[in-house]
């Protein structure tokens, strides 16, 4: 299996949206820009985005073109805990009738606190998608800014080594860490895919999913012309 089948089998919410009857959301909105973003970009052809206004000025080209922008959350694959737990052991003893019967009930209770912090730490052991990060992203042609009340995070399409949709308006990318690790995010936002098709267009144009536009939700595209609101991208 590979890493991202592993993260689909361990707590990813991956997968394809059920179309059904669904009324048309921002995200479908948002998926849809993506969509005319994308045709552009891979028809070669100079992409016209509406207006992005930033509080910050471009940091990676100094023609460097904003092209969107919407909430994020960032999340990390790891364990809350290691396993371990504090572990009740005081002793209490009391005599006679009433004495015996309240250290028996502090002796059950103790042990039921034991059971329940045992059973937590196993828990909490098990990695999952924890968050870290959430904010407002901003996706330039270039790479994209993470903006939190606390952090400004940039990345470029260069420090990018892998990125793959995974479901609906969800990628998960990787980027080195300080240490020369490389760390696996989950990141979710209305402009997930279109973070991808420019980092795939940018640094692998033979992206699978690229190729056969499998980034886009099954049956997305006939089911937004469905709509009235046919995609510029076909699939």
């Amino acid at each position: 299996m590979d890493f991202v089948g592993y993260l689909l089998r361990n707590d990813c919410s991956g997968g394809q949206v059920s179309q059904s009857t669904r009324a048309w959301t921002d995200a479908d909105q948002a998926l849809l820009y993506t969509c005319h973003l994308a045709s552009d970009r891979l028809a070669g052809r100079a992409m016209r985005p509406a207006p992005v206004h930033t509080p910050f000025p471009p940091q990676f080209a100094a023609q460097e073109q904003y092209l969107a922008a919407a909430d994020f959350a960032l999340s990390i694959f790891d364990a809350p805990g290691d396993g371990t737990y504090q572990h009740n052991s005081s002793f209490f003893f009391a005599t006679g009738r009433a004495g015996l019967a309240m250290t028996a009930g502090l002796a059950a209770t103790r042990a039921v606190g034991n059971s329940r912090r045992k059973k937590q730490a196993v828990q909490n052991a098990i990695p999952r998608w924890l968050p870290r990060y959430s904010g407002i992203i901003t996706v330039s042609d270039h790479g994209v800014y993470l903006r939190t009340p606390q952090d400004f995070i940039p990345w470029n399409w260069a420090l990018l080594q892998s990125c793959e949709v995974i479901g609906f308006n969800q990628v998960i990318v990787a980027v080195p860490t300080a240490d020369g690790r490389l760390a696996h995010w989950l990141l979710q936002s209305p402009f997930a895919e279109l973070t991808f098709v420019l980092w795939a267009t940018a640094r692998y144009p033979a992206h699978p999913q690229l190729a056969d536009n499998s980034w886009l939700p099954q049956n997305w595209a006939a089911w937004a012309r469905d709509q009235g609101r046919p995609p510029a991208l076909e699939a």
